[in-house]
């Protein structure tokens, strides 16, 4: 290792220290994305995972899955499975960012195809499927987002977390009422859970994004050790000092289809180094959507006692 590639990891350990001196713990986690076959590069995913008891959130693409995969999770103890749309598809017209879920398409058509991946998920993986949306290209309509909750999703990952100073109440309204009416030909007025999608319960649902994404979009290569690590720490500061809430967790985004030579010795040396620093937790998928973190009337985000889930908006 370079002497400059030693002091920027040094200024890692440095930002980790300090939340330790501060009687804080670091919470991390990991989303891996577009899941659907045991590839090479999903073994070395594993491999790397496993080496230092990292645990792995999974998100699956539900109408491309293979039996392998199901097998390969079967057999993978620190892996929790997502559903990450349902073809990936992108949808999106014209110079518009991909998207397979935007506003221009039915939204009974698109009910249709997160309950039919839902299925898919908890038919091939069982109680090992998590009930979390991650949506392709991170991004879908709000409108949308706020349907989740009532098709029974407790939790939704998209880039990064999203405010949640939001108008809840109409966007709770219109959702039950886009929602029961554009299922009602698909699911008899019933979700996939078998419950009624309409009532006077108004269900939540909890955004935790996966914030420190190690590729370059642009090249489809590493973005660098410097910048992922610079927003790492930057993301660590801002939680410490509480310039942003402190309980959301600071996610690690891969894709390992994609992941070069460079991205993969960058994830072995991170995931080691903070999985041995006292500071550090890694979190696992039922951790990460199940800390019961909710927000109060100003729209900040903390820990509930009760477990309530949260509201939040994609833009």
């Amino acid at each position: 290792m370079a002497i400059a590639d030693a002091w920027v990891w040094h200024s890692l350990l440095q930002e980790l220290d300090a939340w330790a001196v501060a009687g804080l713990e670091v919470t991390l986690w990991w989303r891996d994305d577009d899941a659907s076959e045991p590839s090479r590069a999903l073994w070395r995913l594993r491999d790397v995972a496993e080496a230092v008891g990292g645990p792995v959130t999974l998100s699956v693409i539900p109408a491309r899955v293979q039996p392998g995969l199901v097998s390969m999770v079967a057999g993978w103890p620190g892996v929790i499975p997502v559903q990450h749309g349902f073809t990936h598809i992108n949808h999106a017209l014209g110079r518009n960012r991909q998207a397979e879920f935007v506003k221009t398409r039915p939204i009974g058509e698109m009910i249709a195809d997160i309950q039919t991946g839902d299925r898919i998920m908890k038919d091939v993986f069982e109680n090992r499927a998590l009930p979390v949306f991650v949506p392709p290209w991170n991004r879908m309509p709000g409108l949308l987002t706020k349907a989740l909750a009532e098709l029974g999703f407790v939790g939704l990952s998209i880039h990064s977390p999203q405010d949640c100073r939001v108008d809840r109440r109409s966007l709770r309204a219109l959702a039950r009422t886009a929602v029961a009416m554009a299922s009602a030909p698909f699911a008899n007025g019933f979700n996939g859970h078998g419950q009624r999608l309409s009532g006077s319960g108004a269900k939540t649902i909890l955004t935790i994004g996966a914030t420190i994404d190690v590729i370059d979009w642009r090249y489809h290569r590493f973005l660098g050790e410097y910048l992922v690590l610079d927003h790492v720490i930057d993301h660590l500061r801002r939680r410490r000092l509480g310039r942003i809430n402190r309980a959301y967790p600071t996610g690690l985004l891969t894709h390992h289809a994609v992941m070069d030579a460079d991205a993969w010795r960058f994830i072995e040396h991170f995931v080691a180094t903070t999985r041995i620093h006292p500071a550090v937790r890694w979190l696992t998928g039922k951790q990460v959507f199940g800390t019961g973190m909710e927000c109060d009337q100003q729209g900040a985000l903390g820990f509930a006692p009760n477990h309530s889930w949260s509201d939040s908006l994609v833009a």
